[in-house]
């Protein structure tokens, strides 16, 4: 038995072709030749059927290993176009070639599913039909309750490009409470930090900010960094967390216990 690698290595051969000059004629890179004939990776639907025609074989003779014959039986043309359609989706199952993957819960509240998961192939286009919808959605685009994708929406949201409705958590953030590389937020804390109160290595607050550089009508930050407010002080970064809150609450009475907390998690 011979695998498609070893057929396409033979039928090249046949031919007389070097790895280039089918790469040329299949419009892709030579490398991508020199795998297939490696048995690293499979050929696009498209290229498999540009195979079969350049060398007058058949898929199921490229495709499975036990088939040794090459040329297909004739058919009636009636049955033609529908013999046709039935071997690109069976080279669609062999290859492992899908759309994504989707699974829907049957459990519904309100009409929404309670669970959807939907991932697509392509996962760098941000489509709203491609997107997984439910209580719970999770896929390349999520939006739901809780939500967890690359781009991801929700009350609670984790993702690559994350937008939370009450918590977001994501390389770019967007939320209530909002913590990434990059957070925008009532409540931020990142590398940058945007927000009413906000926490980072650069962080800017429209009423307290804490970090390495930070701006903000109060404004804790590292000696001999950047500084800019009405109220500010450098502290260590040994300071004890309760000397920080005790300068934050001295301009900000009002601030929730939480809020100084998550302020001043990079003190001791």
């Amino acid at each position: 038995m011979k695998k498609f690698c070893d057929k396409l290595i033979q039928l090249r051969r046949e031919k007389g072709y070097s790895q280039e000059q089918l790469a040329e004629y299949l419009e892709v890179s030579r490398q991508s030749v020199s795998k297939w004939e490696a048995d690293k990776t499979m050929p696009e639907i498209s290229k498999l059927i540009a195979i079969s025609q350049l060398f007058q074989v058949t898929l199921d003779y490229l495709l499975i290993d036990s088939c040794e014959e090459r040329e297909a039986a004739k058919r009636e043309p009636a049955g033609e176009t529908e013999d046709i359609r039935q071997s690109i989706n069976e080279v669609k199952e062999f290859i492992g070639y899908r759309k994504g993957f989707e699974y829907k819960s049957m459990t519904n509240i309100a009409g929404i599913p309670l669970l959807h998961i939907k991932f697509t192939r392509n996962a760098g286009r941000i489509r709203m039909k491609d997107a997984a919808k439910g209580i719970i959605a999770i896929g390349n685009t999520a939006i739901g309750v809780i939500s967890a994708g690359i781009f991801s929406v929700g009350i609670l949201s984790i993702g690559i490009l994350s937008v939370g409705l009450l918590v977001s958590l994501g390389v770019v953030s967007i939320g209530a409470l909002a913590v990434g590389v990059a957070a925008i937020g009532i409540v931020a804390g990142g590398v940058s930090s945007l927000g009413i109160y906000a926490t980072g290595v650069a962080a800017a607050g429209k009423e307290i900010a804490t970090g390495i550089s930070a701006a903000g009508k109060t404004a804790v930050a590292r000696p001999g960094e950047k500084m800019w407010g009405w109220n500010m002080t450098f502290m260590e970064e040994g300071t004890p967390r309760e000397a920080v809150k005790s300068f934050l609450l001295t301009y900000n009475p009002k601030v929730p216990d939480w809020i100084l907390d998550f302020l001043t998690l990079i003190y001791k």
